[in-house]
């Protein structure tokens, strides 16, 4: 993956060189690029001198500016904190126990230690995220770089090595990219050894304290982690007594997290009527799966269609993609692509929004859109 985005950046570069009109097109699709291409597209859009437009445009797509990205800073100051906040994960790591006594060659590989900053999310998880979770307290960053390290499995004096010899090297060539060398060619672990875990019920309790984290990087850190969790059924419960004390955004991470521990048609019914629709959002998405897999009858996805949430709405009719539908269910597709009143909630800051409403009136983030989705779902069945 790190080879083909090295390959998008270096076909954009010369594209630009050749159109230099696409210069507003690249700064619109790097906000919607990982962590990694955004930081290196817009690095280059800044040395070939539209520093000016990428502050202009970046203005017009994002949302009230974060805190750790003022108006008065620099781009360049902007990944200088990207390369500090990533050292910071590196001491982490090298601080976790005594490094192994393995050959220099492996070191350098870096093998580990890429899967593990892999496994963390970082490259992929929107920029902003990132930059709130690694600036929390270092004993919340340190649950969650705990809960990986045990349950991915990693070796713990291999990481500590792998770790300081990047940072050794880094002193001696400051020009050193750490970022090309941990994320090119990495992949993520699946969290599966709970087997490793001593005290269960210890851990699980900090994970579910995670989901509440004011930043989502965490909070998504540890909804992953407790995807494998081996006894879900008092997890479930525990994170539902917490869900209406969540913010929208960890409440939709939470529900949803509840409904891969409890993926059942039960789960359905109990939720697909709540007067939450963050819970319906999360129950509809549980249901469309069922339904592909006959586990739910086409009755109930037909009610779903119609619900007063437009984000309902959608999240079901992405379900039933490559789906086989009956001439009802068809007709409830219908129902949907010709009805643009349902209002939809945000689900980034909570605002209630009318159907009318092109993005949201609190934040202005992009509205649901079933409509959209209905018409290219019934263009699929013909």
């Amino acid at each position: 993956m790190g080879s083909y985005n090295t390959l998008v950046e270096m076909s954009a570069e010369r594209l630009l060189a050749q159109y230099p009109e696409l210069a507003v097109e690249l700064v619109s699709g790097a906000q919607r690029a990982s962590m990694g291409t955004e930081r290196r597209v817009i690095r280059m859009l800044i040395e070939l001198g539209y520093g000016d437009l990428v502050r202009q445009e970046r203005r017009q797509y994002e949302g009230p500016t974060p805190s750790w990205f003022r108006a008065h800073e620099s781009y360049e100051r902007a990944f200088e904190k990207n390369f500090l906040h990533l050292l910071h994960i590196l001491h982490i790591v090298a601080s976790l126990g005594m490094p192994a006594n393995i050959p220099l060659g492996k070191q350098r590989r870096l093998d580990e230690l890429a899967d593990f900053i892999a496994t963390l999310q970082i490259e992929s998880s929107p920029i902003t995220a990132v930059y709130e979770g690694l600036a929390v307290p270092p004993e919340r960053l340190w649950d969650l770089i705990h809960a990986i390290v045990l349950l991915g499995g990693f070796e713990v004096d291999v990481l500590a090595a792998e770790a300081r010899s990047i940072l050794e090297e880094q002193q001696r060539d400051a020009s050193l990219d750490i970022e090309l060398l941990l994320y090119d060619g990495s992949r993520a672990v699946a969290l599966l050894r709970w087997d490793a875990v001593i005290n269960l019920r210890e851990l699980e309790t900090r994970l579910i304290d995670m989901l509440a984290d004011p930043s989502l990087w965490l909070a998504y850190g540890a909804a992953t982690a407790l995807e494998h969790v081996p006894n879900p059924s008092e997890l479930v419960n525990d994170i539902e007594t917490r869900l209406a004390g969540l913010n929208v955004r960890n409440r939709d991470l939470a529900a949803r997290l509840v409904c891969i521990l409890d993926h059942q048609p039960e789960r359905v019914r109990m939720w697909i009527s709540h007067p939450d629709c963050i819970c319906r959002r999360a129950a509809a998405e549980l249901q469309a799966d069922l339904f592909t897999r006959n586990l739910v009858p086409a009755s109930d996805v037909e009610r779903s269609l119609l619900d007063p949430d437009a984000g309902v709405r959608e999240i079901v009719l992405q379900g039933l993609r490559g789906a086989t539908l009956s001439d009802s269910l068809t007709a409830h597709v219908r129902t949907v692509a010709s009805d643009s009143g349902a209002a939809w909630m945000c689900i980034r800051c909570g605002f209630q929004n009318k159907g009318t409403s092109r993005s949201c009136t609190g934040c202005n983030v992009v509205n649901c859109d079933p409509q959209k989705v209905a018409h290219a779902l019934l263009a699929q069945l013909h």
